[in-house]
């Protein structure tokens, strides 16, 4: 019974303290936003789900408040547990594998809020892995999207 006691609790030490949250990485979303209207409030982008083939409605997405006319983006996202450690050149080819990404913008009308989703070729954008974190992040360079007149 001892020695079984003992057994245990070496596992448990070794894998409380010795273990790491295996299968998360971040997303860091970067770019300009040029937008020439004065409703915008807000801009939702996917999270990881997205990047692993699954759709989301797009109230689940991460949002960023917009403020300015012309708005520089940083947004950084935890992702889901995708299981084991994955490369960040495996995980930009499975990204690579979207034909596009869909971007929410969020226009306050009155007291309610208009949802447009705008498509962005995966081509335009850029991918990168951030060097010198202490964890896997993964750049999604969104370069500058000019919106126009969304009228």
């Amino acid at each position: 019974m001892h020695r079984l006691f003992i057994l245990l609790w070496s596992l448990f030490w070794s894998t409380s303290c010795l273990g790491q949250a295996c299968g998360v990485y971040y997303l860091s979303y970067m770019g300009t936003l040029e937008l020439d209207t004065a409703d915008l409030i807000e801009v939702r982008l996917p999270d990881t789900f997205f990047w692993h083939g699954i759709d989301r409605p797009a109230k689940k997405m991460n949002s960023v408040s917009i403020n300015q006319k012309f708005q520089t983006l940083n947004l950084k996202v935890t992702s889901h547990l995708v299981g084991a450690p994955v490369s960040g050149e495996k995980l930009i080819n499975q990204y690579k594998e979207r034909k596009r990404m869909p971007i929410v913008l969020v226009r306050k009308r009155g007291k309610r809020k208009k949802l447009r989703v705008i498509q962005i070729p995966i081509s335009d954008l850029g991918f990168s892995i951030l060097d010198g974190s202490e964890s896997l992040t993964l750049v999604v360079d969104l370069k500058t999207i000019n919106f126009g007149d969304l009228e």
